[in-house]
């Protein structure tokens, strides 16, 4: 008793696939930004989590800190859903480049945990909606390449390549 899994009959090959997203400067782009974004956030997770640690030596904090962004990304997924529309997507995206480097200006006059904690949170709240605009135009760009169904998977690797190359 085996199971049934469909193969797809037409299958885009992962050269004829790149050579479609390279020909695009609009996906280039997209790929590109989506590839930084991931960046910043693995790199700026882990650099916050080492300099509070080195400054406090404490597993609590990490673990406040952790809990402190993720309920500051909750809050800010569902404001996001509630109040974000397509006419409001980019001034949003600027409200919360503003709310993120708020606390950077006052990390320029003194670094302490208090400082980082209200980065944190002012980081994770605003990443939804820095994010979001970036990654709903990435797959914007792929839809319009018109692609198969089937090259799905191979836009994917390719843009995932272009993540890791970033990180």
């Amino acid at each position: 008793m085996g199971l049934n899994i469909p193969v797809p009959k037409n299958t885009a090959g992962i050269g004829s696939t790149l050579k479609r997203i390279l020909g695009n400067r609009n996906c280039m782009r997209c790929i590109l930004a989506n590839s930084l974004t991931h960046c910043r956030s693995g790199v700026l997770g882990t650099f916050l989590t080492i300099l509070v640690y080195n400054l406090i030596s404490n597993e609590a904090v990490i673990g406040l800190r952790s809990s402190l962004s993720s309920i500051a990304s909750l809050v800010s997924v569902t404001l996001y859903g509630l109040f974000i529309r397509s006419s409001n997507r980019t001034k949003g995206s600027v409200v919360a480049m503003i709310v993120a480097l708020l606390p950077c200006a006052w990390m320029l006059l003194e670094v302490n945990v208090t400082v980082l904690m209200v980065f944190t949170v002012a980081y994770s709240f605003s990443v939804t909606f820095m994010d979001t605009p970036t990654s709903f135009t990435y797959f914007k760009s792929v839809e319009a390449l018109n692609l198969h169904g089937d090259a799905g998977a191979a836009v994917q690797l390719a843009a995932d390549i272009f993540v890791a190359i970033a990180s």
